[in-house]
């Protein structure tokens, strides 16, 4: 697209990011993402990092979320609305880290405008640099970025997304620590003012409302979000949460994998259902993988309800799995991702 960079912003130039000393890390684009041979991505992708990304688990993409969720959502969301896919425009990620999903969106969808977000202003200039390092033709996708809270950094810009993918946090932010040190925003939520349902609150899932809530604004007609939610939750209260709010929801896309950050993320959950949310639950990897059979993702409500049934006998609680994780046991959980489409668009 020939006139791609004449529409940047100057909130969409990235300011200096690769004279920052950050953290570097390369990874095959077809091998970690689970892809045929790229037709947009550069064969290795090289990333560089600010403090408060997690590392992309080149060596270990189980582990990853991108890698395990995110790209295999936009396969299963090009499979069931081949048609929506074809005609897709413009696509946005909130709380993009280091682009990477981003950069599997313009694999897997090609999307003509790419927008991210993220709190730190650090972190989407050097998500911004990635992209455009990463792609064979940089000004073949338009690009706009925000700094701030969820989709608020395009209040007013009159942007609306075809597509909005979300894999936000979930665990209450200790009161010892800011969402300014390091990764914590990457695992951890603020109190939010928004009219969380009870059951959502109950759930942890304060964060994803209030991005569903902010979400109507933003998407076009017909538009739809993503939501990619850790399954230490029941499926059905997700559903749930989302009609509570007005969104028809169907599981996209169902599938497992690695606890990472496990001391952390374990012991968060922990430390919540102490405090009366939940009940959390976590499996061993070994169960799941023997549950999922090594099987392609499961893409329907229905099949993703009757698996989550069946592994029921081998749920285990946060306390226990934090016990295993420090055994040396490897600890799993389940992924979904959400499909949701607001009864009336405002």
């Amino acid at each position: 697209m020939s006139d791609a960079a004449d529409l940047l912003t100057a909130d969409d130039s990235p300011a200096g990011a690769f004279a920052l000393d950050l953290a570097s890390v390369e990874v095959s684009a077809k091998t970690f993402l689970g892809l045929a041979q790229p037709s947009c991505l550069t064969d290795t992708l090289r990333l560089r990092l600010t403090d408060q990304c997690y590392l992309p688990k080149g060596q270990a993409p189980m582990q990853d979320w991108v890698a395990r969720v995110a790209c295999p959502a936009f396969l299963a969301y090009r499979h069931a609305h081949p048609e929506a896919a074809a005609v897709l425009k413009r696509f946005c990620t909130i709380g993009t880290g280091a682009g990477l999903d981003a950069l599997a969106a313009a694999e897997v969808l090609k999307p003509a405008v790419i927008a991210i977000t993220d709190l730190h202003r650090a972190v989407v200039d050097q998500a911004m640099a990635n992209i455009l390092a990463n792609l064979k033709r940089p000004d073949s996708v338009i690009l706009r970025s925000g700094v701030g809270d969820l989709l608020t950094p395009f209040d007013g810009s009159g942007l609306r997304f075809d597509l909005i993918y979300e894999n936000l946090p979930n665990i209450p932010l200790p009161a010892d620590v800011s969402l300014d040190d390091g990764q914590a925003s990457s695992s951890f939520i603020a109190p939010r003012g928004e009219a969380i349902p009870p059951l959502a609150r109950d759930y942890l899932l304060d964060l994803h409302i209030a991005f569903l809530l902010q979400a109507r604004r933003c998407l076009s007609p017909g538009g739809a979000v993503l939501c990619s939610i850790g399954g230490r939750l029941p499926l059905r209260a997700m559903l749930r949460s989302f009609a509570a709010v007005d969104y028809r929801a169907e599981i996209l896309l169902y599938s497992w994998k690695i606890q990472s950050e496990a001391e952390e993320v374990i012991g968060g959950y922990a430390e919540a259902q102490t405090r009366g949310h939940g009940p959390f639950h976590f499996y061993l990897a070994e169960d799941l993988d023997a549950a999922f059979a090594g099987a392609a993702p499961i893409r329907s409500t229905r099949e993703a309800l009757a698996l989550e049934s069946a592994l029921a006998s081998k749920r285990i609680d946060p306390a226990s799995a934090l016990k295993l994780h420090r055994a040396g046991r490897t600890i799993g959980h389940t992924a979904a991702v959400i499909e949701g489409r607001p009864a009336a668009v405002g």
